[in-house]
């Protein structure tokens, strides 16, 4: 789940009424779609349609030395336009590396967010997106148990 504090930069610097992408579901995406429209990619058969969003159902794979969403299922399913891509999924136990050898089946000219960047994993993960967008300018967001960067 995202916290307060991300969610308060989310409201102040994205129009309401904005299309967001987000991978993985939670509580935050109720929150979300509340004031955007929301496309929430995510494999736990459990959480699609728990929340007012258009879900995108991919289930896990195994690739070449990581664990993602079925890229096949996302290659056709991704809308065409969207205003913020979150990051917050897969779970930190699959792990959400994967997004660095897909980036290309996403918009990259808009804000993307990192949650979880206090993490090891996430922390890895946001330096290799930032090399590989060629894009060093980041935003913190910090509450008392987790970090979100804004690339």
């Amino acid at each position: 789940s995202i916290s307060k504090e991300l969610f308060d930069w989310i409201y102040d610097n994205v129009e309401i009424g904005s299309t967001i992408l987000e991978l993985g579901s939670g509580a935050g995406t109720y929150e979300l779609a509340r004031y955007y429209k929301m496309y929430s990619i995510e494999h736990d058969e459990n959480f699609v349609g728990k929340y007012n969003t258009t879900y995108i159902h991919a289930p896990i794979k195994q690739y070449d030395g990581y664990k993602w969403y079925d890229v096949n299922i996302l290659q056709n399913k991704l809308p065409d336009d969207y205003d913020l891509l979150l990051i917050d999924g897969p779970p930190g136990g699959i792990g959400r590396i994967g997004i660095v050898d897909n980036i290309d089946l996403f918009s990259t000219n808009i804000p993307i967010i990192v949650d979880d960047t206090n993490r090891r994993a996430e922390s890895e993960l946001l330096n290799n997106l930032k090399e590989v967008l060629g894009k060093s300018e980041i935003t913190r967001v910090n509450s008392d148990k987790k970090e979100s960067t804004i690339i």
